[in-house]
């Protein structure tokens, strides 16, 4: 398979400044690559040991944990976020807003458990994908989950848990619960459990001085289409480790975590809970994305636009096979610096994708992604 001449259309004009991947298979055999540049700036290319940001795809090492937990019995799917966080107020959905611009709240109907954070139930959001929530953020001052301040987590809900599925900090929470009941860290948690015994050493949360020397610079799109270096750091001292999307890694690493979901597991899951994580686990509910253009830092394009997605714990998951060649119950999902993963455990084929790009989704490298996925399924 070509793969680099499936991408190499979209590293040219100012399209995508660089792309770095990899692939993994059921067997372990792995491949990588890398096209374009780190840097617009510097001009350093690209290579697959470029450590970049990957944002959302921290959800599935978060998730991940745990499922450990739970296989553990320390946790229960059915557990509750106040129950293992007492100290945290009381939620409220918000209602709306009144004639005069004031939000309507109202307490929450029903408690919040790890399953409805795992699978986006619970009825928290981004104010990145919901204006009304954008403008409540705006107006109390709650800063952007980004700075990993604890205070960004204080938003309202949009509906009761259960309810709908809504894209957002539930899998902050998550990693919240996950810190209590383990009594680490969660760089430390995923360090003892996760990346060591796969032998991951290029991801984490923090930027050791190697990493940052590989570190991909973040590139702005403007409105001409053209690319700009721009100022990004996920705080390397945070009052909280962002389980929703603070890691740093390589596309090799990140390959390399996602073959244990081909592999039975490798000691860090158990194979009858991979099954579970790759299922529908929201019923009738639709995983209907996350909508264009709900504020200034998000884009005017949806991944894979059309699709009804499911959604199992950590993951998407398409119901039917997809024309890019993914098996019925694959799962995939991404990141909000423009990078992409997905998991075929029935072809035994996981693959990843990471420019460093915002805002997301960035049209071009949607394109690029899909690109690669036909390249490694329909070889020419």
């Amino acid at each position: 398979m070509d793969l680099d001449g499936a991408l190499r259309p979209f590293i040219a004009n100012d399209r995508i400044p660089g792309i770095s991947y990899a692939l993994i298979d059921a067997e372990g055999r792995y491949a990588e690559g890398a096209l374009g540049l780190r840097s617009i700036e510097s001009g350093v290319a690209m290579t697959p040991d470029t450590v970049g940001w990957i944002a959302s795809m921290t959800k599935l090492v978060t998730t991940t944990a745990a499922m450990q937990l739970v296989e553990q019995g320390r946790l229960s799917l059915e557990s509750s976020v106040q129950d293992i966080l007492p100290e945290l107020p009381p939620r409220q959905v918000l209602a709306g807003f009144d004639a005069d611009k004031q939000p309507i709240l109202r307490p929450v109907m029903a408690p919040i458990t790890l399953h409805h954070l795992l699978t986006h139930t619970s009825g928290f959001s981004y104010d990145t994908w919901n204006k009304a929530l954008f403008d409540y953020a705006k107006a109390h001052d709650i800063p952007r989950i980004g700075t990993c301040l604890l205070k960004a987590l204080d938003l309202p809900m949009l509906a009761d848990p259960g309810k709908r599925w809504e894209y957002g900090i539930s899998t902050d929470y998550a990693g919240r619960m996950v810190e209590r009941v383990s009594g680490k860290s969660l760089e430390q948690y995923f360090r003892d459990h996760i990346f060591d015994p796969l032998g991951l050493k290029d991801i984490g949360f923090l930027l050791r001085p190697d990493l940052r020397q590989r570190l991909a610079a973040m590139h702005h799109r403007q409105p001409d289409g053209s690319m700009q270096v721009m100022e990004h750091e996920v705080p390397q001292a945070p009052e909280f480790f962002m389980g929703g999307g603070g890691l740093y890694g390589t596309m090799p690493d990140y390959a390399r975590f996602l073959g244990l979901f081909l592999q039975g597991g490798l000691g860090v899951l158990k194979p009858e809970t991979i099954a579970l994580m790759f299922s529908n686990r929201i019923g009738d509910i639709v995983a209907n994305g996350f909508p264009a253009g709900a504020s200034p830092s998000s884009g005017e394009r949806r991944y894979f636009p059309g699709r009804r997605w499911k959604w199992g714990y950590g993951v998407a998951v398409n119901p039917e096979p997809t024309e890019e060649g993914r098996a019925a119950y694959s799962g995939t999902w991404g990141g909000r610096s423009n990078c992409y993963f997905w998991v075929d455990r029935t072809r035994g084929i996981a693959g990843a994708a990471m420019a460093q790009v915002l805002p997301f989704p960035d049209p071009h490298m949607l394109d690029a992604f899909y690109a690669f996925e036909r390249a490694v399924y329909f070889p020419a």
